[in-house]
């Protein structure tokens, strides 16, 4: 039995009663996973994606899109307004 815990870590139970764990079991893990794709071309694309994950740091991006009502609601919540002062943008 093989578990990815994340952060590049997993824990295996191999025959005989064998633990292993941390990186080692989770580069055990991806292998497996790897070794069951159906196709030799999903295969490739897996790997590669998974190559570009340990080269590079994941580009996270966020887009807020507020009315002027969810705006206030938002201030207020964060608490940068007061509740019965409505917020005026710049």
């Amino acid at each position: 039995m093989i578990a990815s815990l994340g952060g590049r870590k997993a824990v295996a139970q191999l025959p005989g009663d064998y633990v292993l764990t941390g990186f080692l079991a989770w580069f055990l893990w991806r292998s497996y996973y790897l070794l069951r794709l159906p196709s030799l071309d999903r295969k490739f694309r897996v790997a590669f994606d998974w190559t570009l994950e340990l080269l590079f740091p994941r580009d996270i991006a966020e887009l807020r899109v507020y009315t002027r009502n969810a705006h206030s609601s938002a201030a207020v919540d964060a608490g940068l307004a007061p509740r019965d002062e409505p917020v005026t943008r710049l």
